[in-house]
């Protein structure tokens, strides 16, 4: 069963619970179901149950025309934890097992691991920039700084691991760097690290493709605090790392 008691402890404000996206309620709802061994659907967004623990208390903000939003909000968000794999269908005809009628489901071994909302954030950062599908040089300098939530450092460390990668390859000073150092290691007749078999057009946009990604990407992080998201951090760390994979074919 859901504890309305704990879920409404850890959102005792409506108007924030409805600001969030499934995923983002979703944690807070997961904790709520902590111990249960069988979930029914039909008693685990119940209405009665909610008004009942609302009414009981003084310190949550729950205006009575909210409640059904609410409802919503969660069945939104119990939908997105089992498409998610937190929780699951209960087989049926389990040995002792005397509930033969209807589904029921069951918080699964990766919702049980989620003890806190840390742990769940933590989870999702993870899920948003999985780091097996990265190069690994840009695995082991940034990734541990994207799940504690770094973004523009992450992607500043990226993108400068990218110049380091270029300049290393190309066997160039360390009085070379950025756009500079792109425009020479990709010069489309001197560049060390041109691809004389490629058309001159595409080579000129491999130029254009790393200077562009240097200037705009790492030097801006190198000045200044870039407010980011953790959505484009992990967008911009991928395209790092497939900066990264395009030097090491240079070699």
């Amino acid at each position: 069963m859901l504890n309305y008691s704990k879920l409404l402890a850890m959102l005792p404000d409506a108007e924030h619970l409805l600001s969030l996206e499934p995923e983002g309620l979703a944690g807070s709802l997961l904790l709520a179901l902590e111990g249960s061994k069988e979930i029914k659907i039909e008693d685990l967004i119940d209405g009665k149950q909610l008004l009942h623990e609302i009414e009981s208390r003084l310190d949550i903000k729950y205006p009575e025309g909210c409640l059904d939003d609410v409802l919503y909000a969660l069945m939104e968000a119990w939908q997105w934890l089992e498409y998610e794999g937190f929780v699951a269908r209960k087989p049926t005809n389990l040995v002792g097992d005397r509930n033969l009628w209807g589904w029921t489901h069951f918080v699964t071994r990766r919702g049980k691991n989620i003890e806190t909302l840390e742990n769940f954030n933590a989870y999702r950062k993870a899920n948003l920039l999985p780091k097996g599908q990265l190069h690994s040089v840009i695995a082991q300098k940034v990734w541990s700084l994207f799940l504690q939530g770094d973004y523009d450092t992450a992607v500043f460390r990226a993108f400068k691991a990218v110049e380091i990668a270029v300049r290393t390859a190309g066997g160039y000073a360390e009085t070379y760097i950025g756009v500079k150092l792109m425009r020479k290691a990709f010069n489309v007749e001197t560049g060390n690290l041109t691809d004389k078999n490629q058309q001159i057009s595409e080579r000129q946009a491999r130029s254009n493709l790393f200077a562009g990604a240097i200037g705009a990407l790492k030097n801006p992080g190198s000045h200044r605090d870039v407010e980011i998201t953790a959505e484009e951090a992990a967008e911009l760390i991928i395209f790092a790392s497939h900066l990264l994979r395009i030097v090491d074919s240079c070699n």
